[in-house]
């Protein structure tokens, strides 16, 4: 709440200097931001830039990206698949999903697709004909003849009063946090979404030993054995720390 009352680019302004103090702070202003790390180069030193090509370069490697890449390796084509995190994406948190991925990223190298993990496409050039890589092993620019973007989805929070306040957080970001155990059981845990990706919350819940103490969404919803609220919208959230109220 702090930045909503600064100019913009204060925090830029004042501290960014010359020199190491320079890359501390904006080393914490990118942790603070919630931004992701990026790949740290290891192999090769600064300025060292690797050329190469592919038929196709597929950004993102959940089932989408996997399918597509084995499908399109399957045609003969030179297929580059980069995953910014580990290969399955959000499935990788879905009980339902999960147990498929290592056939379907065994189907996908087995048909030729390379794929590379940890591995981010920070940029496209020349009318999306090249494409500007950044892996551990350094920066690439590839040039490319098509484009898959299979980045997944991105959760946006409902506009309501109190939607920014701590511990309003997007399905994925709990999926997440599950899955690393940092939702401790008993906590009261409400839930908001339409039908599909309820259920798919739900699931993913149970299996870690976690329960909604509601669930609520814009249409109907299936029978989650919590307290439930169909066709509803939120209107307001209070609180400080923690969510005290919702309307």
């Amino acid at each position: 709440r702090l930045a909503e009352h600064l100019r913009p680019w204060f925090w830029e302004r004042h501290g960014l200097g010359s020199g190491r103090l320079s890359q501390i702070w904006l080393h914490l202003l990118r942790r603070l931001s919630g931004a992701p790390p990026l790949p740290t180069a290891s192999s090769n030193r600064s300025g060292e830039w690797k050329h190469e090509s592919c038929d196709v370069l597929i950004v993102g490697g959940g089932r989408s990206g996997l399918i597509a890449a084995q499908v399109l390796a399957n045609t003969g084509r030179k297929v580059v698949l980069v995953e910014a995190e580990e290969l399955g994406g959000l499935a990788r948190f879905l009980p339902q999903q999960a147990p498929a991925l290592p056939r379907l990223i065994e189907q996908a190298r087995g048909a030729g697709a390379e794929l590379r993990e940890k591995s981010s496409c920070l940029g496209l050039y020349d009318g999306a004909t090249q494409a500007l890589l950044l892996s551990p092993n350094g920066p690439s620019m590839v040039e490319i003849s098509a484009l898959v973007i299979a980045a997944g989805a991105y959760d946006r929070l409902p506009a309501f009063a109190g939607n920014d306040l701590p511990g309003i957080i997007g399905g994925r970001a709990f999926l997440r946090l599950a899955a690393e155990g940092a939702v401790p059981p008993g906590l009261r845990v409400g839930l908001y979404g339409d039908t599909t990706f309820a259920s798919l919350l739900h699931t993913a819940a149970a299996v870690r030993g976690l329960e909604f103490a509601w669930a609520a969404g814009p249409g109907d919803l299936p029978d989650l054995g919590a307290q439930m609220h169909s066709h509803c919208r939120i209107r307001q959230a209070w609180g400080g720390d923690r969510i005290t109220a919702l309307e």
